[in-house]
């Protein structure tokens, strides 16, 4: 994904955040780990892969927590 992709769908998500209802953010969360968990154990990776790709995006889903906070704080 290109810097500038990746930033216009970032600006999406912040659009749909700021219309989502806390419980609605949750749920979402939820449903997010649960296909990332889903994919992963279905790559059939070593342990070890999926650790690493866990570490490749763990920043991506800390910056998306970080402004779900922020978002439930403000509400």
């Amino acid at each position: 994904m290109t810097k500038s992709r990746f930033d216009e769908e970032m600006e999406r998500n912040k659009q749909l955040l700021e219309e989502m209802t806390a419980k609605e953010m949750i749920d979402e969360m939820n449903e997010i780990h649960h296909k990332i968990m889903e994919m992963l154990w279905n790559s059939h990776l070593t342990p070890v892969l999926m650790l690493g790709v866990l570490e490749e995006i763990k920043d991506d889903i800390r910056m998306n927590i970080e402004l779900w906070i922020k978002v439930l704080k403000n509400e």
